[in-house]
């Protein structure tokens, strides 16, 4: 079941901002405190991925911190632990009241959203019909996060 595209964002605080200059390139992320995403199964942080006119990159942030956990990773951000790559949706709301600011914005690339693999069932219990049937509907909303902003 698919669920649409998603978009990263790179944000910190004004407060941030405030103390160092906005990256004007994804390079210039070298020369910031980041706060970094590791998978539980890698060793080291994910990569941030941008994208411009054809041109791709890889990142891998100088992390004064990394966190296997993307909540976590908002609230280090949000409290001006440094400038995080998170999921848009995820910040939206930070963006929109200013407690967050966006860089980068015309290098981030979308991504293949969420998928729900499972096997087909003959008689499927209600509960897992139920959750199918939100799914279902949740992604078919205007305002549902598979809708890029």
């Amino acid at each position: 079941m698919p669920h649409g595209k998603v978009r990263f964002a790179v944000a910190g605080t004004p407060e941030y901002f405030r103390r160092h200059a906005p990256p004007k390139h994804p390079r210039n992320l070298l020369g910031h405190d980041c706060v970094a995403y590791r998978f539980p199964t890698q060793d080291k942080p994910y990569a941030w991925e941008f994208e411009k006119d054809g041109q791709t990159l890889e990142i891998g942030v100088n992390a004064r911190a990394s966190v296997d956990d993307m909540d976590v990773l908002h609230d280090l951000v949000l409290h001006c632990g440094g400038l995080g790559y998170l999921y848009h949706q995820q910040i939206r709301e930070q963006v929109a009241d200013g407690r967050l600011t966006l860089v980068l914005e015309d290098w981030l690339p979308q991504k293949s959203g969420f998928f729900l693999y499972y096997p087909r069932i003959r008689n499927p219990s209600f509960g897992f019909r139920a959750f199918l049937d939100f799914l279902r509907e949740k992604n078919s909303r205007p305002d549902s996060p598979s809708q890029p902003a």
